[in-house]
């Protein structure tokens, strides 16, 4: 670091990398990385130096150019402080929309999902001779109702078993 006193009478501090940094620094990073970092520390050194500058004026100045400096410093804050809140409600705005938008391209996956398994065990299930829920009220139709006398509904429950047991045999031959 170098300490530097200016026209106006006022000392600036100038920052300064050794050259040994600056081969290591080549070296061990991409060109346009040591550039930026360069570019970053004249910027960071020139605003301090803007900083310890303007500080000096308003102390020669007086109080006066102090609090307006105060004053443009606090309207800047606020303005940027407004202005972030603009964006972090914009940006809360796109993420509630990209999250509504996977909400609805996952519950379409699900139910797609949900379809081709509803399929997959029908078709298991038809495989199996299962009876499905059409076919039991069919059957009910077909037998005359819930009023069927005793005799009939074992008439029909034996003739089933025999149903059953040819479907055994078949399978076995």
């Amino acid at each position: 670091m170098k300490l530097n006193v200016g026209d106006r009478g006022w000392i600036g501090l100038r920052v300064c990398i050794d050259d040994r940094e600056r081969n290591v620094a080549r070296k061990s990073k991409p060109k346009h990385e040591v550039q930026l970092a360069v570019r970053v520390r004249k910027s960071a050194n020139q605003i301090f130096l803007a900083g310890l500058g303007a500080f000096s004026e308003a102390q020669k100045r007086g109080p006066k150019v102090y609090d307006a400096l105060v004053k443009e410093g606090t309207g800047v804050f606020n303005r940027l402080v407004r202005e972030g809140a603009v964006v972090q409600k914009r940006a809360t705005g796109l993420a509630d929309d990209k999250m509504a938008e996977m909400k609805a391209a996952a519950s379409s996956t699900w139910t797609a999902l949900e379809s081709a398994f509803e399929d997959r065990v029908v078709g298991v299930l038809h495989r199996l001779n299962v009876a499905t829920k059409s076919d039991v009220d069919a059957l009910v139709r077909r037998i005359g109702g819930p009023g069927v006398s005793r005799g009939a509904a074992r008439s029909t429950a034996s003739a089933g078993r025999g149903l059953t047991r040819r479907l055994r045999a078949a399978k076995r031959k």
